[in-house]
């Protein structure tokens, strides 16, 4: 039985990658990341002394910022879809149980997120080795990393900050069946963390507690980057991590509690 609930999901998530790969919107989406890192790179080849080569590097020219967009609008549509075109009722005909279609969706935006991710990284050596060959890769950089060190850690605080988007993402769309909320939602999230994070570390310092709040996790990236971001956020790199995989967690068994409990 173990075997066949494995097969099912296996053939979910192979049919839920298609759909992705089929969507015009997902190579577009792709190609103009790539484009914005290139434009970027040749800004910050005739003009360094505004777009630094190394800072630009580390931050994959921009790229991890344009993921999470492309994230949230996956993430928004991957479930909204389903209901808007009523094709979640026939995959529950097809004798596939509500846990396996659930799973395989969250299983498809990990799956791409690596892809995003690893694409960007690689992507970026490639545009460094072509527009700056003299910027080597074990320069120090922050925190008495190399750049290729920074470029990484960067990559890994972004997408662990991009799941706890996601992953409210998904429960608002399990929630209302709304792409457009569910990307606003995601959306205003995102931006929470460096809009109002003057006001966050003042409530942080005057009340403790409020450093557990989510949008304080977002902060994991900065803090990887900058140590003195921790006198701010109060609390660790481990704490910080922690939260952000205590919170994915809860908000992932929040979106498997609503689609199992959802009127289909």
């Amino acid at each position: 039985m173990a075997g066949k609930e494995v097969t099912h999901m296996l053939t979910l998530v192979r049919q839920e990658l298609f759909k992705l790969y089929k969507k015009k919107s997902t190579l577009i989406l792709f190609g103009i990341i790539v484009l914005i890192m290139i434009l970027i790179g040749f800004s910050s080849k005739s003009n360094s002394d505004i777009f630094e080569p190394e800072q630009v590097f580390t931050t994959a020219y921009s790229a991890f910022a344009y993921i999470v967009f492309v994230m949230i609008v996956q993430a928004s549509t991957i479930l909204t879809m389903e209901f808007q075109y009523g094709t979640i009722k026939n995959l529950l005909y097809r004798n596939y149980s509500r846990t396996q279609i659930i799973i395989s969706k969250g299983l498809t935006l990990l799956i791409y997120s690596l892809f995003l991710y690893v694409s960007m990284v690689v992507i970026s050596i490639i545009i460094k080795a072509i527009m700056f060959p003299d910027l080597g890769f074990l320069q120090e950089a922050a925190e008495g990393m190399n750049v290729i060190q920074v470029l990484l850690f960067n990559a890994l605080g972004n997408f662990v900050g991009l799941w706890l988007i996601i992953s409210l993402v998904l429960l608002i769309s399990c929630i209302f069946r709304s792409t457009a909320v569910s990307i606003v939602i995601g959306i205003i999230f995102y931006f929470a963390a460096s809009v109002v994070s003057g006001i966050l570390f003042l409530a942080i310092d005057k009340w403790e507690w409020v450093k557990w709040n989510p949008v304080n996790m977002l902060n994991l990236s900065n803090q990887l980057m900058n140590s003195d971001v921790e006198s701010m956020t109060q609390l660790s790199i481990n704490q910080l991590f922690a939260g952000n995989i205590i919170y994915i967690a809860i908000f992932l068994f929040l979106v498997y509690v609503v689609f199992k409990r959802k009127n289909i």
